[in-house]
């Protein structure tokens, strides 16, 4: 019996032994799946950080040329406003004048 009990005790023990490695192997099974998730994450994130990098420089671009365009738009109003106003002067000129030689 005692013999019996040695060798049941040998073989709990290999199973057990067996076990425990089975355990490890899985668990660093998914330590790696882990870390290999947490990679893909990061690499994510950084994709989408250049991204979001890169949209705003061409929002800024945008908006600087908007800025550009609508400076351009104005300087050419008031540039047109400043020769209506002279053409305005010089023809009222040309108006007083015309009547100075009919009265």
């Amino acid at each position: 019996m005692v013999a019996m009990s040695d060798n049941e005790n040998q073989q709990l023990k290999k199973t057990i032994v067996a076990l425990r490695q089975r355990l490890e192997d899985i668990q660093a099974g998914e330590e790696e799946h882990a870390e290999e998730a947490v990679a893909r994450v990061n690499n994510e994130n950084l994709q989408l950080k250049e991204t979001v990098f890169a949209l705003r420089e061409r929002l800024e671009e945008f908006r600087i040329g908007e800025e550009e365009r609508i400076e351009e738009a104005v300087a050419a109003i008031n540039s047109e406003n400043r020769q209506l106003k002279e053409t305005i002067k010089a023809l009222r000129g040309e108006l007083e004048n015309a009547r100075g030689y009919t009265e």
